[in-house]
C-alpha cells in the first residue's frame, strides 16, 4: 500500500486518482493547492506525490524542489495539460522529479508509471 497525495487546481482530476486508489486500497490525500501540499508533507509521509506543473500560486517546481528540500525519498511526478518543452522536462528532472504524466491518462498509465519507479 502506497501513502499518496495528489496536488492540483482541478477538482476531478483529485477525485479520479482518490477513486482510482482507493479501489486498489492505497492512502490518497489530494490538495488544490501547493502551499497546502507542503504543509501537508511536513506533517505526514508520502510514498508518491502527483503534482500538477501549473498551479494557482506556487507553480509546481517550487513546490517541487520544497518538497524534496523536506524529503528526497518522496517521488514526484509532474503533470501537466500542456505538451511541455524539452528544457522544462529536463529541468523538472534536475530538480528531483521521477516522471511526467501527460494529461489526459487513464488508470493504466498510471501503473506503468508507478512500476517503474521500483517500488
Amino acid at each position: 500500500m502506497l501513502n499518496i497525495l495528489v496536488v492540483d487546481n482541478e477538482r476531478e482530476i483529485c477525485r479520479m486518482f482518490e477513486k482510482w486508489f482507493s479501489l486498489e486500497a492505497h492512502g490518497v490525500e489530494t490538495v488544490l493547492t501547493g502551499k497546502k501540499a507542503i504543509s501537508l508533507v511536513k506533517k505526514k509521509y508520502f510514498d508518491v506525490v502527483f503534482l500538477n506543473v501549473i498551479l494557482v500560486e506556487l507553480q509546481g517546481i517550487e513546490v517541487l524542489e520544497r518538497i524534496k528540500e523536506i524529503s528526497t525519498k518522496i517521488k514526484v511526478i509532474m503533470m501537466s495539460g500542456k505538451l511541455l518543452n524539452k528544457n522544462l522536462l529536463s529541468d523538472l528532472r534536475e530538480k528531483g522529479a521521477s516522471g511526467f504524466l501527460q494529461k489526459p491518462f487513464s488508470i493504466e498509465d498510471l501503473h506503468k508509471l508507478l512500476d517503474s519507479l521500483g517500488d
